[in-house]
């Protein structure tokens, strides 16, 4: 068990942060990544739940690249804790489908499924800092989380970056739902099933005190996914390819408002409209065979030509002699 020395920072300038890490040679540990999470709940009903803890739960998290967590964090009621929470981790090589049976077969029930995307930094020249990483969750401004070895640590480098404390938390996803959004804390972690990109409009728009507020959020986050690579997370299909449904606003699916996929409009990539490239409708431009053709064509005039000389002359020799041998048979 540790505990561990965290604080999250909201409403956040995410490109004015990254040039105050920048100046510290920070390091980008590792981009923006898609991490999966199933919640369940501890061995205790929820009453007990409510009575004892502040914050109960068990994760099974899918951090991208093959790392899988299985964690357990506690906060008690009685204080003694302090601002911090308990966490209880360990990582291994198992899948994450083979995390959530274990768990199912030692009768732990899964509340609920989750999506956010994290990206993370580190400095090398401050290895009291252990982390520094940026959340976005479904229906939530993105916020940051610095962890610390030590809570002065925390403060100070707080206090460097020149954090309001105003935006400082020291608490979690949940209670940004309930404080940003009026979404009730049991709605948010007992009976809300699916918290993804996709369905967090759906799943949250009745919970909310404040729906223009929610709205503005939404647009915002359309804007982040889009911005590092995630637009796949909202559901249906990317805008750039919504042409590909609609042949009159796409000329590449669309052969009637394309020429070069339609030969019929296009006398270049159609022979037989365009007498220049068609040589066959074309004599002027086919030498070759006009001068066969023609060869061919005086043959057969000259044939038929002698032919008929020839005819003419035979038979003109032909009916001379026979008059003079008729003659000579009257003589005699």
């Amino acid at each position: 068990m540790s505990k561990e020395i965290e604080a999250q920072i909201l409403f956040i300038d995410y490109d004015d942060i990254i040039e105050k890490l920048k100046k510290y040679n920070a390091k980008l540990k590792f981009d923006w990544i898609k991490f999966r999470i199933s919640v369940f709940n501890p061995c205790l009903s929820l009453e007990q739940q409510k009575e004892k803890y502040n914050l109960i739960f068990t994760r099974v998290r899918d951090e991208g690249k093959g790392i899988i967590t299985i964690t357990t964090k506690t906060k008690s009621k009685e204080g003694k804790d302090g601002k911090f929470v308990n966490e209880y981790e360990i990582e291994t090589k198992n899948s994450f489908e083979e995390c959530l049976d274990l768990l199912k077969a030692n009768h732990l029930s899964m509340k609920s499924y989750q999506e956010r995307l994290r990206q993370k930094w580190i400095i090398p020249s401050k290895p009291e800092i252990k982390e520094i990483v940026f959340d976005i969750w479904p229906g939530l401004p993105m916020h940051m989380e610095i962890e610390a070895d030590t809570e002065n640590d925390l403060i100070k480098f707080l206090t460097d970056l020149n954090i309001d404390k105003n935006n400082i938390r020291y608490s979690g996803a949940s209670m940004f739902y309930n404080e940003i959004l009026g979404v009730d804390l049991d709605k948010i972690n007992n009976n809300t099933p699916v918290l993804d990109f996709k369905s967090v409009k759906t799943e949250l728009r009745n919970s909310i005190n404040n729906k223009e507020k929610f709205n503005e959020i939404l647009q915002e986050q359309i804007k982040q996914l889009r911005r590092f690579g995630f637009e796949n997370l909202l559901g249906g299909k990317k805008s750039s390819k919504k042409s590909s449904k609609n042949p009159a606003k796409n000329p590449a699916k669309n052969p009637a408002k394309n020429p070069a996929k339609n030969p019929a409009k296009n006398p270049a990539k159609n022979p037989a409209k365009n007498p220049a490239k068609n040589p066959a409708k074309n004599p002027a431009k086919n030498p070759a065979k006009n001068s066969a053709k023609n060869l061919v064509k005086n043959l057969v005039k000259n044939s038929a030509k002698n032919l008929v000389k020839n005819t003419v002359k035979k038979s003109s020799k032909n009916s001379a002699k026979n008059l003079v041998k008729n003659q000579k048979k009257v003589e005699y």
